[in-house]
């Protein structure tokens, strides 16, 4: 009797990080010829139906199997988890928080956690905004305003990673980037060779997707000061990639820009500043913006200038050397990421910290960010 089966001629399978992005191992651990072997699905997420790419499971099926490990270990190849119920969250954070697969560390859960990525089970069209991205711009053809009532995928059109063309399906999106990933340093230019995936974002991606400690540690990229107004001239808009037009990328590959794309005004110089004084006092809290080298802010982290994963920053200068354990205020900046994860987290708003329990004159840089730069509010 025939049996469907698969290729298993070793080839380099690229993932996400420096030392799994180029693991050996036979093209059975993620392709599939027909789906089907002893007449059982071979898919990851339980369905019988095939996925594109002949793959044997989509990004969800691969990266979202709602499990107990943060990475898991298919054949040779390490896949990271973001979605899942282990005691730990890899780096962008773990949409379980959402659907109280998890709960936060304030013993909630819901859609204030996170983004609403609404092919993960359980996931639904976010109930607090309709999917319509805080800080966006008004017209209806800005990114922001694309996924009101449509809700998030993780790819494609209406997703974070790869190419965000119009009506560009995710596996589509993202095709070809696993097997051309580049480790380590990233530079954006396409892709395979961009942070995470996120198409044109500069950085350095650790290598087992965590933010550890002060020396284990992803290294995002970040500017002094941020873009006067990224609507002006279409600034986030990259012309054609692919054949596809009109997609919003960061004009200087840095991660607050790329948060931008759809939450503009939460970002740029004209909508957080006294415009167009750039500096304090800010209307809205700063990103891409160098933390002050005076005051308060040059005793960061108590004094120390040691990394804080409590509360991240970026590196001002191209190409970044690799992971520091140090911060240098005047050079290192604010991102988003500083203080909100990126797919979604245990406490309210995305937040790193429990924002509620920062309190003046009695807070600490281990428990509240906002205390890492602000050094002296906490005493």
């Amino acid at each position: 009797m025939f049996r469907a089966g698969f290729i298993t001629v070793l080839f380099v399978l690229s993932l996400f990080s420096q030392a799994f992005s180029r693991v050996s191992g036979p093209c059975s651990n993620c392709h599939t010829m027909h789906n089907s072997q002893n007449n059982s699905p071979m898919t990851f997420n339980n369905s019988t139906q095939p996925n594109q790419m002949l793959l044997r499971g989509d990004c969800l099926g691969c990266h979202a199997q709602g499990g107990t490990e943060a990475i898991v270990t298919i054949g040779s190849s390490q896949i990271p988890q973001v979605y899942q119920k282990s005691s730990e969250d890899l780096a962008g954070g773990n949409f379980a928080y959402i659907t109280g697969l998890k709960q936060g560390k304030d013993g909630g859960s819901g859609d204030q956690y996170g983004h609403n990525v609404v092919s993960i089970p359980g996931i639904e069209v976010d109930s607090i905004t309709n999917s319509f991205a805080p800080g966006a711009f008004p017209g209806n053809g800005h990114p922001g305003k694309v996924f009101q009532g449509v809700g998030l995928t993780c790819a494609g059109q209406h997703g974070c990673h790869g190419i965000r063309g119009n009506s560009l399906a995710p596996m589509a999106a993202i095709k070809g980037a696993h097997h051309r990933d580049v480790d380590g340093l990233v530079n954006g230019t396409d892709v395979a060779s961009s942070y995470r995936f996120l198409l044109r974002v500069k950085g350095y991606e650790v290598s087992d997707w965590k933010n550890s400690s002060s020396s284990h540690h992803n290294e995002y990229y970040g500017l002094k000061t941020p873009y006067d107004d990224l609507n002006i001239n279409c600034k986030c808009h990259s012309g054609s990639i692919d054949g596809y037009t009109v997609i919003p990328v960061p004009p200087d590959g840095t991660m607050g820009e790329f948060c931008a794309t759809c939450h503009p005004t939460f970002h740029n110089a004209r909508y957080t500043s006294r415009w167009p004084d750039v500096s304090s006092p800010w209307l809205r809290h700063p990103s891409d913006y160098a933390i002050p080298n005076d005051g308060e802010y040059a005793d960061y982290n108590n004094g120390t200038l040691t990394y804080s994963t409590t509360a991240p920053v970026a590196r001002t200068t191209w190409p970044i050397s690799g992971i520091s354990s140090s911060v240098t205020p005047g050079e290192d900046a604010v991102t988003c990421l500083s203080c909100h994860y990126a797919h979604a987290g245990p406490y309210p708003d995305m937040l790193r910290w429990d924002y509620s329990k920062c309190e003046s004159g009695n807070a600490s840089p281990d428990e509240c960010g906002c205390i890492v730069c602000h050094t002296t509010k906490g005493d």
